[in-house]
């Protein structure tokens, strides 16, 4: 798969050794507290997944992607791009 940009959240803290292109939140600790570009970087990385989060939320407001797929695969993109274009 090519991903231009995989914007991950702290539950993610291991894929960078996966993929090079993965960003996720900098944590701090007591003996490394965050700079202020750490905590500028951190608050971007917040304001651009909320939106993709919202997204996701609403995508899956409609229950048929919710649970299991039962009805016939082939009109399944299609129903896919119906309900991106309603959310979009």
């Amino acid at each position: 798969m090519n991903y231009e940009a995989i914007l991950a959240d702290s539950g993610y803290q291991g894929i960078q050794h996966l993929y090079k292109q993965a960003f996720t939140p900098l944590k701090q600790t007591k003996k490394y507290p965050l700079v202020q570009e750490a905590k500028d970087y951190n608050a971007l990385l917040s304001k651009t997944r909320v939106r993709v989060e919202h997204i996701f939320a609403k995508f899956k407001a409609f229950k048929m992607f919710s649970t299991t797929y039962r009805k016939s695969l082939a009109r399944f993109e299609l129903r896919v791009k119906l309900v991106f274009g309603w959310i979009g």
